[in-house]
């Protein structure tokens, strides 16, 4: 099992952009900045390669609580359900895609996917990954 924590509003995917050159993604620093925070925290609890096993992925959004909220309304809505966008898929999408040939080998390897959006205080990601064992079916 490995948990990460990722600090900062969390990140949702966007789509690619297209110009005449081509088509480019415009999360190259959002994303370059995740995976380095990613093999840090592998790196100090002593993950040091992809894993292979099959896996669950347990994923917290802890989204930021509007600055134009009054005080009253910031304390009653802490922990509760976000109910705005960044979509929660979207959200899924650009952590799973990050993480894929950091944390694990392939995405194909995810069996099971948890995720959910709350407001906090504090801004973060945290990230759960659990090998899962096979169970034999008859």
């Amino acid at each position: 099992m490995m948990t990460l924590v990722i600090l900062g509003p969390p990140i949702a995917k966007k789509r690619p952009r297209f110009s005449k050159f081509g088509t480019y993604d415009v999360q190259v620093a959002d994303t370059n900045r995740v995976v380095y925070e990613i093999l840090n925290q592998m790196r100090k609890i002593g993950v040091l390669s992809p894993t292979t096993d099959i896996i669950e992925v347990e994923m917290i959004f802890h989204m930021p609580i509007p600055r134009s909220w009054s005080q009253k309304k910031r304390k009653a809505n802490h922990g509760l359900w976000h109910r705005k966008r960044p979509d929660l898929d979207n959200l899924v999408k650009f952590y799973l895609d990050v993480m894929n040939n950091v944390a694990y080998k392939d995405d194909a390897l995810i069996a099971r996917i948890i995720a959910e959006k709350k407001y906090s205080t504090q801004p973060r990601t945290e990230i759960t990954i659990k090998a899962l064992e096979e169970v034999p079916r008859d």
